[in-house]
Formats: C-alpha cells, sequence, structure tokens
C-alpha cells in the first residue's frame, strides 16, 4: 500500500512563527528611525525603524530602487536592534538582540549564497557570564574582522573576537583591561604600526567620571599602560570633582597607516585624544611609549569653547564643527601634517551659524545639515572651489526641517536619513548629476520561509510531500525555484511548484536527499536547504516451494526443493516443521531440500509440512502437503495358479 508522507509544518509551530504579524497589503509605512549605512556587495545595507517591524535589517538595491526588510527578528513593533554593520570576507556581519528585553547579543551573518541569516559559531561565553552583552566595534585589521565582546556575569567581562576566513578564536582581555568595577567599554581601535588596541572606557566614582584610554599591545597580549587617562586627561580636565570630562571620539586607524588626528605613519607613535566637552576643547597628543601628552594650541585653538563630536577626513585634513565667541558655530580644519587649525567655511557672517552638524565628504566636497529659521535645517555643501556655503535641497520646503542625518556615499549617490517634525522618515539620496533629492518610496518585506524541524523522510516506494510554509507580508507573486543537489538519485519533481513531491525510489541503504529551494517575490530572494531521507524499507524474504502438493507411494522417494530470494542481501533463518503424518521426520539438517521416504501406510495418508524463512525481521511461510498411498496387494494369483494347473491336467489326459 502506497502511503502520502506529507512533511507539513504544524499549526501551533505556524501560529508560532507567523501569527503574530500583521499582513499589509502595500508596505507604504515610514522609518522613525534609520542609521548604520552600510556598502556591501553592490547593496545598501541599514538598520531602520517603522512602527510595524520596530528596528530591523534593510536592504536597498539600486537596480530595483526597492528598500526590502531582509528579516524582522523579533515579531511585531519589537526591535532586534542590529548594529555594528560591517562587509569583511564576502559577508555582511551585525550584531542584534535574540529576544525582547534581554541582555543576550547575537553575532550574525548574512550567507551570500542563500541571503539567509545565519549565527556565528565558536563565540565562547566567560565564566561567571550569564550570556553575551554587546559587540563593539567591528575593526579589519591585518586582513582579520575583531571584535570586543562584553559579557554579563558578577562583573563585567571582556573579550576579543577575531574571525579570519570564517573562523572564530576568542581572546581574554578581562584581566588586562578590567581596572574597576565601574568601568565600561566604549570603543577601541588599533595602531596599525604598532600593533596596539586602544581601549576607551570609562570610570565613574560618585559625580565624577572620567573616560580613560588603555594601550594594548596585541603581539605580546599585555598591557602598555594602566594610567593614560588620569594624565592625559589632566590637561583639559582641571575643574572640580564633580565636572565630567568625556572622550567623545578617538580618531581611528587604517591598515598600515596612522589615521588620527594629527598625523600619519608617524614613528613616534602619537596619538590625538580629541575633546569635545561643553566647557572646553582641545586636542591632546599623547607618546605611548614616553607617556608625554601636549595639548596643541594655536590662534583658533585658544578660542575655541566647545567642540561637536562631527568630524570627516579627507587626505592630511580632518574637519570638525567647533564654536568660538567671534564666529560662533562654524566649520574648523586641521592639517594633519602641520598640526594647524585653521576657520575652513563661515556658514553664516559675524558670530551668526548655519549650526553645522553630521558632516561628511562626498564627491570631494564637505556636506553638512544647516538650519535656518526660514529653511528649517536641510541639506548644504561647501563648494570646494569657492569655500562658500551652498544649500543643496530644501526636502520638506518651508521652515519645516527634513533633518538629514547618517550621510553614507554609494552608487554615485549621497545616501541618508530625512523626516518631517512627525518623525515620517525615509531613506532619501542626493544625485549630483540630476542636482535632485528622491525619497525611497519602494518599500518590501522578504518572504519569511518556515521549515520543519522535525527530520523529513519518506519510505522507498512512497510519495513524499513537503508543504512549504511562507509568509509574505505584501503579497506578492512569489516565485520558486526547486534544485536537487544530491544526484545519487535521480527524481522527478516540479522545479517550479510551491511544494515538492515526488516517489521515492527504491534504494539499497538510507540515502539522504539534499534540496535546495529559491523564494522570490520579485525584489528580494531567499534560499533555505533542506534534506529528505529515503528509508531503505526492509523487505520479506521470497519463497517457492516444490512440489506445493503431490501423491507417492509408501516405499518410495519424493524431493521437496526450496527457492529462496531476499532482496536485502539479509542473513535467512530456515525452520522445516511437519505438522501431520504418524511417522515423525527427522528435519534437523533440511536447509533448501529434502528427501521424503514414504513410509509404509496400511492406508493413504497425510503428511504436512511448514517451511519458515525469517531475515531477522520479515517472516514467510510455505506448506506442502504430501499423500503417501498404500500399495495395493495382487489377490488375483492364486487363481491363475489353479487356471494354469487345471490346464496341466487336461494336456495330460488328453495325452493318455
Amino acid at each position: 500500500m502506497v502511503s502520502n508522507i506529507r512533511a507539513i509544518v504544524l499549526i501551533g509551530f505556524l501560529l508560532t512563527f507567523f501569527g503574530s504579524k500583521t499582513a499589509v497589503a502595500n508596505a507604504n509605512f515610514h522609518f522613525t528611525n534609520l542609521s548604520e549605512l552600510t556598502v556591501h556587495d553592490g547593496k545598501l545595507y541599514f538598520t531602520a525603524e517603522d512602527a510595524i517591524h520596530g528596528q530591523e535589517l534593510w536592504q536597498y538595491d539600486p537596480q530595483s530602487n526597492v528598500a526590502t526588510l531582509i528579516e524582522d527578528f523579533l515579531d511585531g513593533a519589537s526591535s532586534s536592534d542590529p548594529e555594528n554593520l560591517v562587509s569583511y570576507g564576502g559577508r555582511l556581519y551585525f550584531s542584534n538582540l535574540s529576544q525582547v528585553s534581554s541582555w543576550s547579543t547575537r553575532l550574525r551573518y548574512i550567507n551570500p549564497l542563500t541571503n539567509t541569516i545565519e549565527m556565528v559559531e565558536g563565540i565562547e561565553l566567560k565564566k561567571d557570564s550569564n550570556n553575551l552583552y554587546d559587540i563593539f566595534n567591528p575593526l579589519v585589521f591585518n586582513s582579520q574582522l575583531v571584535f570586543v565582546a562584553l559579557f554579563a556575569g558578577h562583573e563585567w567581562l571582556f573579550n576579543q573576537i577575531v574571525i579570519n576566513s570564517g573562523e572564530v578564536t576568542n581572546i581574554d582581555l578581562s584581566d588586562n583591561f578590567s581596572t574597576s568595577s565601574n568601568a565600561q567599554l566604549k570603543g577601541f581601535d588599533f595602531v596599525a604600526h604598532q600593533h596596539y588596541l586602544i581601549k576607551v572606557y570609562r570610570e565613574s566614582s560618585h559625580f565624577k567620571r572620567k573616560d580613560c584610554a588603555i594601550f594594548y599591545d596585541t603581539v605580546t597580549a599585555t598591557q602598555t599602560d594602566s594610567a593614560v587617562c588620569a594624565r592625559a586627561l589632566g590637561y583639559l580636565n582641571d575643574a572640580q570633582s564633580s565636572e565630567t570630562f568625556e572622550i567623545q571620539k578617538v580618531i581611528s586607524s587604517e591598515e598600515n597607516t596612522y589615521t588620527f588626528f594629527n598625523s600619519t605613519i608617524r614613528y613616534d607613535h602619537r596619538l590625538d585624544l580629541v575633546d569635545f566637552s561643553v566647557k572646553k576643547g582641545g586636542v591632546v597628543v599623547y607618546n605611548p611609549d614616553t607617556h608625554d601628552e601636549t595639548l596643541l594650541d594655536g590662534e583658533w585653538l585658544a578660542q575655541l569653547e566647545s567642540f561637536s563630536d562631527s568630524f570627516a577626513r579627507q587626505g592630511n585634513k580632518v574637519y570638525f564643527v567647533a564654536k568660538s565667541p567671534e564666529t560662533g558655530s562654524e566649520i574648523f580644519e586641521l592639517d594633519l601634517n602641520e598640526n594647524k587649525i585653521d576657520l575652513y567655511a563661515s556658514t553664516m557672517e559675524g558670530s551668526g551659524s548655519l549650526e553645522p552638524d553630521n558632516l561628511f565628504i562626498f564627491a570631494g566636497e564637505l556636506y553638512f545639515s544647516g538650519f535656518t529659521e526660514t529653511l528649517g535645517r536641510e541639506l548644504w555643501k561647501v563648494n570646494k572651489s569657492t569655500l562658500t556655503i551652498e544649500q543643496v535641497a530644501d526636502i520638506n520646503s518651508g521652515d519645516v526641517s527634513s533633518n538629514p542625518v547618517n550621510f553614507q556615499s554609494f552608487d554615485n549617490k549621497l545616501f541618508f536619513h530625512s523626516k518631517n517634525s512627525e518623525s515620517v522618515g525615509n531613506l532619501t539620496y542626493y544625485d549630483p548629476v540630476t542636482n535632485s533629492v528622491t525619497n525611497v518610496s519602494q518599500l518590501n518585506i522578504a518572504p519569511a520561509i518556515a521549515l520543519p524541524e522535525e527530520q523529513l523522510m519518506a519510505n522507498e516506494g512512497d510519495t513524499f510531500f513537503l508543504e512549504l510554509s511562507i509568509y509574505d507580508e505584501d503579497n506578492d507573486e512569489l516565485e520558486y525555484r526547486w534544485r536537487q543537489l544530491s544526484d545519487e538519485l535521480v527524481l522527478d519533481f516540479s522545479e517550479k511548484e510551491k511544494d515538492l513531491s515526488f516517489l521515492a525510489p527504491e534504494v539499497e541503504r538510507d540515502t539522504t536527499i539534499a534540496f535546495s529551494v529559491e523564494v522570490s517575490d520579485g525584489n528580494y530572494a531567499k534560499t533555505v536547504f533542506l534534506d529528505v531521507n529515503i528509508v531503505d524499507v526492509n523487505k520479506a524474504p521470497t519463497i517457492q516451494l516444490t512440489p506445493m502438493s503431490a501423491n507417492v507411494i509408501e516405499n518410495e522417494e519424493l524431493a521437496v526443493n526450496l527457492e529462496v530470494q531476499d532482496l536485502d542481501g539479509d542473513e535467512l533463518t530456515i525452520i522445516w516443521e511437519q505438522l501431520s503424518g504418524a511417522t515423525a521426520l527427522d528435519l534437523a539438517n533440511a536447509i533448501t531440500s529434502f528427501i521424503f521416504v514414504a513410509p509404509s501406510v496400511s492406508g493413504d495418508e497425510d503428511y504436512r509440512f511448514k517451511v519458515t524463512v525469517s531475515d531477522g525481521e520479515l517472516s514467510v511461510s510455505e506448506t506442502t502437503t504430501i499423500k503417501v498411498l498404500d500399495k495395493p496387494k495382487n489377490s488375483s494369483g492364486g487363481a491363475l495358479w489353479c487356471l494354469l494347473l487345471l490346464s496341466i491336467i487336461l494336456i495330460v489326459k488328453r495325452s493318455q
């Protein structure tokens, strides 16, 4: 009997996977927040928040001009808060929460072959730690991807996570790093020339808080200085103990070159800590070898009252925003070769200001967001030829601000997040060729695919059927492409149907067949893999017993033969039994045949025999009936002799 094996996700599982999602005919929602814009594999990835899905991971494809929500990790409006997006080794890595209101963070990546999201395996939880709490500052250094991981337990514990060609290495930093139970990791960076790992953390006590920089030698795995924060901060924080000093930025480095705030390829290993405190600003140069610190001075540095945390770098020039009584809040330029600061561009005459923010270099020019009473906060730039200020666009016309933030250069356009006063926002880009600003209004939700957790299997000879469980929030018309990845067997199935169905072939042993299915909504395609186990079903032996019935005269012989076949090649057991007959025969040595010697009988008598063949699991039996015939007695012999004797007497008489 052919059965129909249906590998269907149970209703309860479907409700868990899909039940709390709200279907929308047209995903015409808007972003309330958008950040982490990262270019990877010809596409723009970013995290965005909306009222339906929360803060999740999105992708923008310039070919289709569509932004797609890749996966809603936490159902409904709950946010998994993806961050630390970094492109490395053909993969896009990021971290996010594993569940709502959880301290449990996961490091994941997008598999470039399938467009599905997978976990990074091999991160070791530290002892006395409940879980991985957070991951910070991904950096590609010496062809490796490096994170710092924070573990939450009885105390804050730190690991350096190194990924090289997909392999994960865990390096314990806790003993070399934690100098205070109140220390909190803020970030880290590499000095490529000396291989220093710079960890920036915060140490707080009562009303006083200070930031410290620790230098860690990645070669010797030792901390090279344990008190940099106290000496470096002495130049800038000479106020009362209740005041706070905060290092908001440490200028990072690139492979094989210094990119700190003062120079490149400097053999004195100088590090600049840029103070952007609200009271007093400055640039500190620190030498980790000699422990010497220098506060840069000059005409402008003496006047600057506060620094913003907005800066951009082009070549040996760093542009930043600072405020002075004379100019107001304006854009300044630091020459890294000369350690000299000058006013780069005045956004307004006198002490007036556009309050520039979000500085970004695009197409060789400096773009920023600027504010006026009549235009709101919109997109501006500094013309590099004339060093004059130009408004790029009034995205939200009138005095309604578009608030452009989080700039990224991609596809020869300047992408950013814009929104209005009601926090209705969009992914927006400026095209310098057409001199136009466009909101990406086509939004798409990638299809979600659920596979059963149990092993998929079918007995050979049965029909396998998998009902693919898919949820597409946009109700798009979906396309499917099934592929058989294992070539041991050739199966007949439809490649473009939603569900997978085929007749399981005969196999000599249990055989696993690998499949993949690509599901596309026309804008985004995902591929999932599954295995179907074709079960080798044990077959009973087949036997043929000859003769099935026969007659034999007493004292004569008859050969009884057994033919046996087992398609599985199992070891067989053969047992003969005598079911009837007056004389018991010895069948102990009988295997596939025996000779039946008919005993003497006084009348016809039936002898029945049964043979049972077993492969240890299944058995079959056959019976044969042999009728033993009583040999006929010759009762006419005496009469014949009498006739013969009578004939002889008659012959004698005639001769007389």
